[in-house]
């Protein structure tokens, strides 16, 4: 298997308010592959 460029493996964050944002995210990007976070407007894509 390739080596991954960009490799995330169970990342949670809560927000100080208590809401949670991310639970348990697990992502791997290949080197050269193109990857897109799609989401409306405020969601937190940045």
């Amino acid at each position: 298997m390739a080596d991954a460029a960009v490799e995330l493996d169970g990342v949670t964050y809560v927000y100080p308010d208590g809401s949670m944002a991310l639970k348990a995210v697990k992502l791997r990007i290949l080197e050269g592959e193109r990857v897109g976070i799609l989401g409306p407007n405020g969601a937190g894509k940045s």
